[in-house]
């Protein structure tokens, strides 16, 4: 019987396009120049068109497909080859692999790794664009369906069973550390590491988290999720120069968000919304709103804002009970975020008012003058085609969102 590791590494990756192909191979290259411990696996499931294949995989194919435009997959390991550098070694090809896909995922990535290569803690890693709700793409023969967290929920479930979950989930995606993530994944994954808001492919030092894994491959979920909060590269190939990243000890979840939706449920009763008792409490409406623009915001396009610096501007305007609450999950914060790093400067007094770990989705939309903060509210369509699909949508805070803009 094979001796069991310390860790095993999964990368679950998609290419699509010459950027993504570009940043992978810089990627690959990394990895093959590690050094790598005894203790620990890598394996990779990597999903691309065949016309973008990295230079460093293309000895792996074996299905010899005319249509470039066509996806594959591999999955590989990383092998030391007796030099400086590593290699791969082809595990299996899987040309209808579909990444978006729950069962593939589960089954024929997971579940193949977890037979195969026994250990005592699993880190799922995941390397694409993301939007805060899904991430990676269909093939063209499923064009516009994405993989949401609730596919990945299940899909770590698939492969590693009900009594098993994830240690480690790294996601080097987008946005993807919003409140629905957390809320979707509590159940498959210990511990969370992702960023707040958009950032470049090349963003993690992955050759850091290899020397950290390399040199003390006994280290914990909880260490490890730290470590790879500070594992941020110094300077990135791409424009994106600021950033926000948290890592997140999902145990803290449940006991988070059922403060989270008490707070909801009163805000909701402060508003009159649907209580069949006479007119909505409109000038309550509007001070909330008035705070949520407030708060600090991560991206131009008004979606996302800091959940930590909406908490303490609301704590300063809301009734007794629902002030209790709000700095309930303030004291609360510390526990769920278990590390954090932002490059953002603090243009307030406040040291809250910058971006602390994690967003959420705002129905208020930036108003363009004093006047026009009165009547603050949008939904906007693309992002709700998303929310609707989220499990967190059917929370009492979800809910409340969806209240305010049908108001």
């Amino acid at each position: 019987m094979a001796t069991k590791k310390e860790w095993t590494v999964l990368y679950l990756a998609q290419i699509k396009n010459a950027t993504d192909s570009r940043y992978f191979k810089l990627f690959l290259k990394e990895i093959t120049e590690v050094k790598l411990s005894s203790k620990i696996e890598v394996i990779f499931c990597i999903n691309f068109k065949l016309k973008y294949v990295p230079p460093l995989i293309k000895d792996s194919l074996q299905n010899q497909i005319a249509d470039k435009d066509k996806f594959t997959t591999l999955i590989l390991k990383l092998t030391p080859n007796g030099t400086n550098n590593n290699g791969f070694s082809l595990i299996k090809e899987i040309p209808d692999f579909d990444i978006t896909c729950p069962e593939d995922i589960g089954m024929h990535f997971i579940r193949l790794t977890k037979s195969q290569y026994i250990a005592k803690k699993y880190l799922l890693s995941t390397w694409d664009h993301g939007n805060g709700y899904s991430i990676f793409e269909g093939s063209r023969e499923t064009k516009g369906v994405s993989l949401t967290m609730r596919g990945l929920n299940q899909a770590i479930k698939i492969g590693l069973g009900d009594k098993k979950k994830m240690d480690l989930l790294i996601m080097n995606n987008c946005w993807m550390q919003i409140l629905d993530t957390p809320y979707a994944l509590q159940n498959s994954v210990n511990y969370l590491v992702a960023p707040q808001d958009e950032v470049c492919l090349d963003f993690f030092d992955y050759k850091n988290i290899f020397r950290i894994l390399g040199e003390s491959p006994n280290i914990s979920a909880h260490n490890l999720s730290s470590a790879a909060v500070h594992s941020v590269r110094e300077e990135f190939e791409c424009a994106i120069k600021d950033f926000s990243v948290s890592a997140m000890d999902l145990a803290e979840v449940d006991s988070f968000f059922k403060t989270l939706n008490s707070l909801a449920i009163g805000l909701k009763q402060e508003m009159n919304i649907n209580t069949g008792q006479g007119d909505v409490n409109q000038d309550f409406i509007d001070k909330v709103g008035y705070h949520f623009i407030k708060a600090r915001r991560l991206d131009t396009g008004n979606r996302y804002i800091d959940l930590y610096s909406l908490l303490n501007t609301l704590l300063k305007v809301l009734p007794s009970k629902e002030a209790r609450l709000c700095q309930s999950l303030i004291d609360g914060y510390k526990k769920l975020v278990i590390a954090f790093q932002t490059n953002y400067n603090n243009n307030s007094q406040d040291e809250w008012h910058r971006p602390y770990g994690i967003s959420l989705y705002c129905p208020y939309s930036l108003p363009s003058s004093r006047e026009a903060m009165m009547m603050p509210r949008i939904f906007q369509p693309k992002i709700s085609r998303h929310i609707k699909d989220t499990d967190f949508k059917q929370t009492d805070w979800g809910k409340l969102m969806t209240d305010i803009d049908d108001l």
